[in-house]
């Protein structure tokens, strides 16, 4: 009987929810630049991971040493970190591509 003290009554949660600022446009907008950030570090995730892979194979180094390989390139270069990651995958893919034997 104890725990229903604790829970909170309908007129509570009514209470709560009336008592809370309407969201703004401002608020809207926030959200919607945080969505759009989100949704492009998920798309380029996949390329800096593949690179990551592809320079700890070529070099024989672990997954930290390859990202600061990456990282060290994108400051020399001033491009962005996914850039030199998706040029080093696509890089890697045409150099095994061509390298491959033919019968």
């Amino acid at each position: 009987m104890a725990s229903l003290q604790n829970q909170p009554t309908a007129a509570d949660e009514l209470a709560d929810r009336w008592s809370r600022p309407e969201p703004t446009p401002r608020d809207y907008r926030a959200a919607v630049a945080e969505i759009e950030q989100l949704r492009a570090a998920l798309r380029s995730r996949a390329p800096i991971e593949q690179a990551k892979g592809m320079l700890m194979e070529r070099h024989s180094c672990g997954p930290d040493e390859a990202f600061d390989a990456l990282r060290a390139i994108s400051q020399d270069t001033n491009t962005k970190l996914r850039d030199v990651a998706r040029t080093i995958v696509e890089a890697t893919l045409e150099e095994r591509t061509t390298r491959r034997p033919t019968a």
